[in-house]
């Protein structure tokens, strides 16, 4: 991998669980400030002109609902229940939120806009990992808020990036044979998205022992560390590169590696000694 500015901070925490063992959802309006207030307001009004009548409600999630946002890094990630639909979403509706949203708040990085519709997320059994997110690491900011009829989950459930991360690991497989004619930066964000994901799931394999929950990466770097010294180094190289991403096949290969290690090995389910 190719030398860089390290620019990996000390930022964010995990969340104890409750009493119960239950995950507690760290966001709240009071964290939302600014300048993130301003770059929410646009957001939320493109996506109203965009999908009208057919929107019921819109939820933030990711550092700027837990106050944890760092201006250049960080961006909106949204999702938007969809109701009944009266008329289908404009063509190219998320992408172009994303290019105006950057446009007027350079200091954000994008917006992650998503739709879902409330018959899909109302099934458990087809929106699990959504539903997760929603409930433990979301805020509705737009219309009634389906999540507080929820059941608590327990962190005994949190193991969605756990789980998801061997077709993620394939993911990128894929796109390392298909795309070794393509020009430069094509892999800098997928160096990124499978950083985050494998850090992440290695938090994942140790949160029943830490008795808390994050997904925000630097105490996920943290925590796996204390259960798994040996790998501190190696996992420490997958947080650099999801915070600095690189655009070469090395970084790639390095981070596929620590991605089986952590696929491989189950987690820890007994208490910390």
């Amino acid at each position: 991998m190719t030398a860089s500015a390290d620019r990996v901070r000390p930022i964010g925490r995990a969340t104890p669980v409750d009493a119960q063992g239950m995950i507690v959802n760290p966001c709240h309006p009071d964290h939302i400030v600014a300048p993130w207030d301003d770059a929410l307001a646009t957001a939320l009004a493109l996506i109203r002109s965009s999908l009208g009548p057919a929107l019921h409600s819109v939820y933030v999630r990711g550092s700027i609902p837990r106050g944890t946002a760092i201006e250049t890094v960080s961006d909106l990630d949204l999702v938007c229940v969809l109701d009944g639909a009266p008329r289908p979403p404009p063509r190219g509706w998320s992408p172009t939120i994303d290019a105006r949203l950057r446009q007027r708040h350079p200091f954000c990085t994008g917006a992650d806009v998503r739709g879902v519709s409330i018959e899909r997320l109302m099934e458990p059994e087809r929106s699990a990992a959504l539903r997760f997110l929603l409930k433990t690491q979301s805020l509705c900011i737009e219309g009634p808020d389906l999540t507080a009829a929820w059941d608590a989950v327990p962190l005994a459930h949190a193991r969605m990036a756990l789980k998801a991360l061997p077709a993620s690991l394939a993911a990128i497989r894929g796109f390392m044979q298909e795309t070794s004619h393509r020009g430069p930066g094509e892999r800098r964000p997928r160096c990124r998205w499978i950083a985050k994901k494998i850090i992440r799931a290695a938090f994942e394999r140790v949160a029943e022992r830490e008795r808390a929950y994050t997904r925000d990466l630097y105490p996920c770097w943290e925590a796996a560390s204390r259960h798994d010294p040996h790998k501190a180094a190696d996992l420490y190289q997958v947080l650099r590169l999801a915070i600095e991403p690189e655009d070469t096949p090395a970084a790639l290969e390095h981070l596929l590696q620590l991605g089986d290690w952590v696929a491989s090995n189950p987690p820890w389910t007994n208490p910390a000694p």
